[in-house]
């Protein structure tokens, strides 16, 4: 008996489906279910990860459309929007995991100001982790921009003993592996916020270091960095 195969892409997998002969409608139609089971599998496998349903877009043969349309010999392709959903999370889980302070702390914006100065970049340009994000052409990055950031992330902190970014970036990189590279390193933000602003006025110094790479080396924080693969 003939077999007509036609592809299928549904998150990072190629799938080929069998249609046994029959009447042309009669193999578009199952051809369609076969799609729609998959897409189901896939929708189902992601929202076990996340916790819920990631917006998605289906194409058939290279523009968006229903199912319906797709034929024995289309292509049809999912793409999920984890990417927004993944920033989502991790901005999240860093201020989930933040210490806060004490509630009687008298310095201007406390307590919680650490919480509320982790901030989010795409190719350099700040964004909103929490909206739909622009995939990243190099790799998005999460930096706080307290300069007592280094300290919290050595432990100094009772309320975040283990620190904060590298324990994020653990639990992220498990939990998105399969969609891009996740780490935990040291960036320089943007010339904006308070590091920069400590950076100035400080008096500490390095034997090592002057001038840029001193400038450098005293705005250097904590990060999660993200490379989409």
């Amino acid at each position: 008996m003939p077999r007509i195969k036609t592809r299928i892409d549904v998150i990072d997998r190629n799938l080929e489906a069998y249609v046994p002969e029959a009447a042309p409608a009669e193999r578009d139609r199952m051809f369609q279910e076969f799609a729609r089971d998959q897409i189901g599998q896939a929708v189902q496998q992601n929202q076990q990860i996340l916790g819920e349903v990631p917006d998605y877009e289906i194409r058939v043969d290279g523009t968006p459309g229903p199912l319906t349309r797709a034929t024995v010999r289309s292509e049809v392709e999912v793409e999920f929007e984890l990417a927004s959903e993944m920033y989502r999370w991790i901005y999240e889980m860093l201020v989930l995991n933040s210490p806060v302070g004490q509630p009687d702390d008298p310095r201007p914006n406390h307590p919680g100001l650490y919480a509320r100065s982790h901030m989010f970049f795409v190719d350099g340009n700040a964004s909103d982790p929490e909206g739909p994000a622009p995939m990243p052409m190099t790799e998005a990055v999460f930096v706080n921009m307290q300069p007592y950031a280094r300290k919290i992330e050595r432990g100094v902190s009772s309320q975040a003993p283990d620190g904060v970014y590298e324990v994020v970036a653990a639990l992220a990189r498990r939990r998105f592996s399969n969609y891009g590279s996740i780490r935990f390193s040291y960036r320089t933000p943007f010339e904006i916020g308070e590091i920069h602003e400590w950076a100035q006025t400080t008096d500490m110094a390095s034997p090592y270091r002057r001038g840029e790479k001193r400038d450098e080396w005293l705005t250097r924080q904590p990060a999660i960095v993200i490379r989409i693969d």
